[in-house]
């Protein structure tokens, strides 16, 4: 027997891709895409990556949770995410492509938890799972993965348990099996052997009791005897009745001879009608061929073109509808905004003219003001000179009052300085304001012009993308063209070898293919002959094949009228020397109607009733087909075979006998009626229809490929002028933004001299305050001065002063309100200068869309004149295909209706047959009941003969009736029935129960002999089970030298405890490490343990290698140097497995082909990122990776 390993299919699978959600550390859906060859999974200590193994190990179900360092199921979910949900998704692959999905889902619920498995999308049990994985050698208890403890079990576990390894290895469960189903077999012989045992103790007792029943049994035969005295008397009397009853049945059977010549003519009659039908549905069909062919298929080849014009042409009205659809909506929007600048304008103009006219009255009102206030101060100045010259006090007062006037002339000339300073500013302010605006009008003109180009660059975008989509249209015309032009080339290339073949058929076999003395029998003009029996038929074409196989040569059989004809025909290819031939003389040719036809799936029906031919040929056509039947498929001919002679459709012949031919040989068949040349007619005229198709259709591709090469220069210089408005466009939205920004720059400008001019203003009011209480001071020295004046010029002076100051008063607050209504216009006409220039950029824009629409309005009719004309000429093609069409419907329907004819005949014809085979069913029964009565007078008179030969002297009995004598036989079996039960058998039973119990003494020896044939099979399966597990132990021994050389480059071994009988000891391994001695594998130090589990490990793996290896940190416990060689074996490996190794150390990352990178995010969940190049420090800097 193989071995287990060697039975295995080669492993065609790799894992693709691991999807977590929610399970252990990966705490949101993440996915894990695995590739060819040997990854590593690396990361932090405790950033989850272990937790990828673990999900392999979940989803598979190739290990419990406690491997998976979890108690129970639940606490596999992550604890952080608070989701009730935990599921693994494993997505194999295929060599061919093919995916393999293993899902495994567990739900937490507050009554406990479920688990479900899902293979390709259907849920599934842990028993169908391991099913399908175990057919790519994946066990459940295998090792595809090594976990972190894996290794140190090798270690641990007893030498029996590493035996069992072996074991399983090796299939010795597999003999096992078959062990005990030897000894159940075993048990089975014994039970038989006792029921032998017990049969034949109860035959022993029956023949007791058979030798009682034999002296009933003579008293018995006696009584018998009697009765078969009577019964010779009856045989007498029987022979007369049977000869009356034999003479009643030939008559019956005239009559049934005769009904069945009047079915016969009907049935002819039936079968001439149908060959009438049969011949006009031919016509029809050869009409329907014709009218469907080159004709109908060029008008649609122009139509298709027609429909792909009007539709590139309907692609180029779409596409100016749409431009003109989003112009016309760019006009709206415009014509939107000139409408709301128009109704700002007329409010800004509004708002000025009321702002002007309450400047003017301002303006007045300043005017008399300060006339008022220059009167008062005048007259003041007049009575303060006289008042000066009163006295010397007055004089002293004086020049206190002029030090104060001089003071509030400074303070004057302190206002009129800040308002020197804020005039200028104010100015300055003024600047500033009229450079902001010109730079929005600028920009809102670089905008108007913006917009435009926007709409422009938008516009020939759409262009670029309607050409090409005209582009990708003409591409796909020009290689659906270029695909026709090759399928039409070789159709051209098969017509052209066969039109070749029947030239060169023609020229071998003659002009009509059936050779040289068929042709000069035909050529001489005889009277009688009709022709070959191939050109007097015709057929269906679906029907030819296998009619043409039925017949087979003698399709080239001659037709005559009679025998005198046929040796005339021979006597003239003598004398011409012109070859044989086989002549049909309807006079004399024997022949028989097809019979019942077997109702059976598959059968069509008898080749002769499939031929349509004149119904005088009918012998001809019965002679050549015979009671052949011909089958639609091979497979429900096989099911009738040796039942009759079959074709099938496709040209195997199943003969009667059982043989079969099949296969290609169309070179040398004849065919039916002119097909031959037909055939040659028809070729010529395709060979020049696609000629022609061809030459049409290469003058289309060069149409198409001018079009395409103008269609790829518009697009190019379409591209060119979309690069130039896409760099204008990127130039003026600069220039926007440039000028935007100037205007950000002014506007802090503006505010500081805002500021300025209030910081001005406040120090205006202070110095008007000052100036205030100078003039106070003032007036109090006036005061005193006019002690010494008149009181009446006093007062006077007093009311002038205090109405100057008033009047002053006044004065300042009509000057802020001027200035106030004097900025508010400046802002009005400054906003309507914008308003101005944007509406004049709008209505520019305006213009220039109009225009724009008006040209794309003009295109538009003659697209839609195209489009109209070419759906004209669709219509007008379509309605020559569609008149094509319903030519030929009317012709299949007429075809319909005679195949309704035909089918109501074949009814017809198949009530007859049914009606005729009745009659012959019923003329055989009356046939079968003359021929019984006849055997049966014939026995009896067999009998008669046998009695008188037993008693010469025998008279037969003058008187009596069979009735009478039966009545006397009863009599004698009444008494014989009295007598019953009686064993007749008694001394044949006792002769056999004594045979009986030889065979059984027989069985029992035979029994035994199985019994111990079974015992030698248990003890050879034992044998061939050790045979194979020391096979398998050799094997896996040389893997385990060789792995562990190379890995420590010392020696190891494995050995068996038993070597004489395995199965009862364990397996030991002895490792030596290079410089140290041969030991256990438990005496060695930690890392010397690893580095020989892993050698055991590899050396099973190669003895049965799987499609895929998972291995987590089973390097830890090994030196750099160690690491670094099962690294290197590792990538070795990979070359025919897929290997995923989760590590920490440089050389297992270093020598992976692909690398995953897994870290602990800051929520605590562990997430998977790509590593493309990993800094790995130094060996002795990373700490001992204790799980993840």
């Amino acid at each position: 027997m193989p071995s287990l390993a060697s039975s295995r299919r080669e492993a065609l699978l790799r894992i693709k891709e691991i999807e977590l959600d929610n399970f252990k550390s990966f705490g949101k859906q993440t996915l894990v895409p695995l590739l060819d060859g040997f990854t590593t999974i690396s990361g932090p200590n405790g950033s989850g990556k272990s937790n990828i193994v673990d999900s392999l190990l979940f989803a598979l179900g190739l290990s419990s949770t406690r491997t998976m360092r979890a108690e129970r199921l639940p606490d596999l979910l992550n604890n952080l995410s608070g989701k009730t949900e935990a599921k693994v998704r494993v997505r194999f692959v295929h060599d061919d492509g093919e995916e393999l999905e293993v899902t495994r889902r567990i739900r937490v619920k507050d009554t406990g938890y479920t688990s479900t498995y899902i293979l390709n999308g259907r849920v599934a049990t842990l028993t169908e799972v391991h099913e399908e994985l175990t057919k790519y050698n994946v066990s459940p208890t295998g090792y595809n993965v090594i976990m972190q403890g894996d290794v140190t079990g090798i270690v641990t576990m007893s030498a029996t348990e590493r035996r069992k390894i072996i074991d399983e290895l090796a299939g010795v469960a597999e003999f096992d099996r078959r062990i005990d189903q030897a000894q159940n077999e075993l048990e089975s012989v014994g039970e038989k052997i006792e029921q032998q045992k017990i049969i034949l103790t109860e035959i022993l007792s029956r023949m007791e009791t058979l030798k009682t029943d034999r002296d009933q049994a003579l008293k018995y035969l006696e009584l018998k005897t009697q009765k078969e005295t009577v019964e010779r008397d009856l045989v007498f009397v029987r022979s007369t009745e049977l000869e009356t009853r034999c003479a009643l049945e030939l008559a019956e059977i005239a009559k049934l001879n005769k009904k069945e010549e009047e079915l016969v003519e009907r049935l002819e009659q039936t079968e001439i009608n149908l060959l009438g039908l049969r011949t006009e549905m031919g016509r029809i069909d050869q009409e329907i061929r014709e009218k469907g062919g080159n004709e109908q298929l060029l008008l649609r080849q122009e139509l298709e073109t027609k429909r792909g014009e009007l539709t590139r042409e309907e692609n180029k009205l779409s596409n100016l509808n749409g431009v003109i659809g989003e112009k016309t909506k760019q006009s709206k929007q415009i014509g939107g905004q000139i409408k709301a600048i128009d109704k700002h304008l007329s409010d800004i103009s509004k708002q000025k003219k009321q702002h002007q006219s309450d400047q003017q009255v301002v303006r007045v009102g300043l005017m008399e003001r300060q006339g008022a206030f220059s009167a008062v101060m005048a007259e003041i100045e007049v009575l303060r000179q006289e008042k000066d010259k009163s006295s010397d006090k007055i004089s002293n007062l004086h020049g206190d009052l002029q030090k104060l006037r001089d003071d509030r002339h400074a303070h004057e000339v302190k206002k009129t300085e800040l308002r020197t300073r804020r005039e200028s500013l104010e100015r300055e302010l003024e600047s500033l304001r009229t450079k902001a605006t010109e730079q929005i009008t600028k920009s809102a003109q670089v905008k108007g012009l913006l917009s435009k180009q926007e709409r422009d660059f938008q516009d020939q975008q759409a262009l670029v993308a309607g050409i090409e989509r005209s582009l990708t249209q003409y591409e796909g015309e020009l290689e659906g063209t270029r695909e026709e032009i090759e399928s039409k080339r070789h159709a051209q290339d098969t017509v052209n070898r066969r039109l070749i073949e029947l030239e060169t058929t023609r020229e071998v076999a003659g002009e009509s293919g059936y050779g040289r003395a068929v042709e000069a029998i035909l050529a001489a003009g005889i009277a009688g002959v009709h022709g070959t029996i191939g050109q007097l038929g015709t057929v269906d074409d679906q029907y030819t094949t296998a009619l043409e196989t039925a017949i087979g040569p003698r399709l080239g059989h001659i037709v005559v009228d009679d025998d005198q004809v046929a040796q005339d025909c021979i006597q003239y290819l003598k004398s011409n020397q012109a070859g044989r031939a086989t002549f049909v003389p309807l006079n004399k040719i024997q022949t028989n109607p097809p019979g019942l036809l077997p109702q059976r799936p598959g059968v069509i029906d008898f080749a002769y009733n499939l031929i349509d031919f004149n119904p005088k040929f009918v012998k001809a056509f019965q002679y050549a087909c015979g009671q052949t039947i011909i089958v639609d498929t091979m497979d429900n001919a096989r099911r009738l075979i040796n039942q009759a002679r079959m074709v099938t459709l496709g040209g195997e012949l199943f003969d009667k006998s059982g043989s079969i031919s099949g296969g290609n040989d169309s070179k040398s068949k004849l065919h039916f009626g002119n097909r031959g040349e037909t055939d040659l007619a028809v070729l010529k005229q395709t060979a020049k229809s696609l000629s022609d198709q061809v030459k049409w259709l290469k003058d289309s591709l060069k149409e198409l490929e001018i079009a395409l090469n103008e269609e790829r220069g518009k697009l190019a210089s379409a591209r060119q002028v979309l690069a130039q408005k896409s760099a204008e466009l990127d130039n003026n939205r600069k220039a926007v933004k440039d000028m935007e920004q100037d205007v950000e720059s002014i506007k802090p400008q503006l505010r500081s001299k805002g500021d300025e001019i209030d910081v001005i203003d406040a120090e205006a009011l202070q110095v008007e305050a000052q100036a205030k209480l100078l003039t106070a001071d003032i007036t109090k020295l006036e005061d005193s001065l006019e002690g010494a004046r008149d009181k009446g010029k006093k007062t006077h002076l007093e009311n002038l002063i205090h109405e100057s100051e008033e009047l002053r008063a006044a004065q300042i607050a009509v000057e802020t309100e001027f200035k106030e209504l004097q900025r508010m216009i400046d802002m009005a006409e400054t906003e309507e200068r914008v308003e101005i220039n944007n509406r004049e950029n709008l209505t520019g824009q305006a213009n220039e869309l109009g225009a724009e629409l008006d040209d794309l309005e003009a295109k538009r009719p003659s697209h839609e004149a195209l489009i109209t004309g070419l759906r004209m000429a669709i219509g007008e093609m379509e309605k020559k295909v569609s008149a094509i069409s319903d030519e030929l419907e009317s012709m299949r329907k007429a075809k319909e209706d005679i195949h309704e004819k035909v089918t109501a005949s074949e009814i017809e014809r198949t009530k007859i047959d049914q009606e005729l085979i009745r009659v012959k069913e019923h003329r055989n029964e009356r046939k079968m009941a003359h021929y019984e009565v006849e055997q049966q007078l014939v026995a009896v008179k067999e009998q008669i003969s046998a009695i008188l030969a037993e008693n010469p002297d025998y008279q037969p009995p003058n008187a009596g009736t069979v009735e009478q004598l039966k009545q006397q036989v009863e009599r004698l079996e009444r008494r014989m029935r009295a007598l019953e039960p009686v064993n007749m058998k008694a001394l044949e039973d006792y002769n056999q129960t004594e045979e009986r119990q030889r065979e059984l003494a027989e069985n029992l020896e035979t029994l035994q002999a199985e019994r111990e044939q079974i015992d030698h099979r248990i003890l050879g399966y034992g044998q061939l089970k050790k045979e194979n597990f020391m096979e398998a132990f050799t094997a896996i021994n040389a893997n385990f030298q060789d792995i562990f050389a190379e890995l420590s480059h010392g020696t190891g071994k494995l050995e068996l405890e038993n070597p004489e009988s395995p199965f009862e000891g364990g397996l030991i391994i002895r490792a030596q490490p290079r410089d140290k001695k041969m030991q256990r594998i438990e005496a060695l130090s930690g890392g010397e343990k690893s580095l020989t589990a892993l050698s055991f490990v590899f050396a099973f793996q190669r003895f049965a290698p799987a499609p895929f290896y998972a291995f987590d940190e089973v390097d830890m416990m090994l030196d750099g140097a160690n690491a670094e060689r099962l690294a290197r074996m590792v990538k070795s490996q990979s070359a025919s497995a897929q290997f995923v190794v989760v590590s920490l150390r440089r050389p297992m990352i270093e020598n992976a082909d692909h690398a995953v990178g897994v870290s602990l995010r800051a929520d605590g969940f562990s997430r998977v990122v790509g590593i493309k190049e990993v800094h790995i420090p130094d060996e002795q800097l990373l700490p001992v990776a204790a799980g993840a």
